[in-house]
């Protein structure tokens, strides 16, 4: 819902200095991606190729669930560079849970 991205856009913009908001490719391809399959999405502007949260938002969906997202971006599809510096990655998933917990806090239910 457009409520929890607002939320989590604003607890985002305290605590990180980059992030962003883009539209995000949900495949159950996954690592399956060719050159045409993440060129063609590039072009329509989405960063980023995930597994879950079109199931996720669809179940909210139908539920009447407030729903949202907040991706770590490990592996480049368009540059192929990776991050597969543990630390790293658990410092960012340590922001991102922060993040998460302070939006949730502030739903209305």
């Amino acid at each position: 819902s457009y409520e929890v991205l607002e939320m989590l856009v604003n607890e985002a913009r305290k605590s990180l200095k980059k992030f962003t908001v883009s539209p995000v490719v949900s495949s159950d391809a996954f690592y399956a991606e060719d050159e045409e399959f993440i060129s063609r999405w590039v072009k329509v502007g989405a960063v980023a190729v995930e597994m879950e949260c079109a199931t996720i938002f669809a179940l909210g969906y139908l539920r009447r669930v407030k729903t949202g997202a907040i991706l770590i971006v490990t592996d480049n599809l368009v540059n192929k560079s990776r991050v597969r510096e543990k630390e790293k990655i658990n410092e960012w998933v340590q922001q991102a849970a922060k993040i998460v917990f302070e939006s949730l806090r502030k739903i209305e239910t």
